[in-house]
């Protein structure tokens, strides 16, 4: 039982020291995206001119309802922002590959400091669906203390968010401290008060 909690409460430090990197991950990728998106419609709705498939139109449309719900205006930044993460990354799939709808101009505009064999609709997708994976186990308390790539994929969402942004990897590296709580290793026994006082 000690064991299990302790690997318990690892877990969940493991997931609040993830929080800063896919934070701005999610929110830097979303407004590069957006501002791309806007800029090649020639209008901030871009959604409104630019033909997307059943499921993401679909998205569009359940962010203006909701906003409409809640009486709030139905502006281009509160649709963007009632958008998913996953939605985001659905823009990466080879579907807007065809007749170049999305692809390839959108890699130099969202990732323009990706190394040049990256700069791939392909690859960008891989990326950012591994990081998409990793989010939503740690939005949803799962267990991921045991992968042996945590770090690898740490370092993969560190690196998408230079590609994206310098300046706000700079942000991250002041608050991030996932490689240290990460080597450590998992809760020490003498953490658990109690079990100490029990031996």
């Amino acid at each position: 039982a000690c064991l299990v909690l302790r690997r318990y409460l690892w877990n969940m430090q493991l997931c609040e020291a993830l929080y800063p990197a896919l934070n701005l991950l999610e929110v830097t990728s979303r407004n590069r995206l957006h501002t791309a998106l806007s800029r090649h419609a020639g209008r901030d709705d871009w959604y409104a001119v630019i033909v997307l498939e059943p499921r993401e139109a679909a998205a569009i449309q359940d962010a203006i309802a909701l906003l409409v719900r809640q009486g709030k205006p139905v502006t281009a930044g509160g649709v963007v922002a009632e958008l998913s993460f996953g939605f985001w990354c659905s823009l990466f799939d080879v579907r807007y590959e065809h007749g170049q709808r999305l692809w390839p101009w959108l890699a130099n505009a969202v990732f323009p400091f990706a190394p040049r064999h990256e700069r791939q609709r392909k690859n960008l997708s891989r990326h950012i669906n591994r990081i998409r994976k990793l989010r939503n186990r740690v939005f949803h308390y799962e267990p991921l203390w045991h992968w042996h790539d945590l770090a690898d994929q740490h370092a993969l969402a560190v690196n998408l968010l230079k590609w994206l942004n310098p300046d706000m990897a700079d942000v991250l590296a002041a608050v991030d401290r996932f490689a240290p709580l990460h080597s450590q290793g998992e809760v020490p026994r003498h953490y658990l008060w109690w079990q100490s006082h029990e031996d």
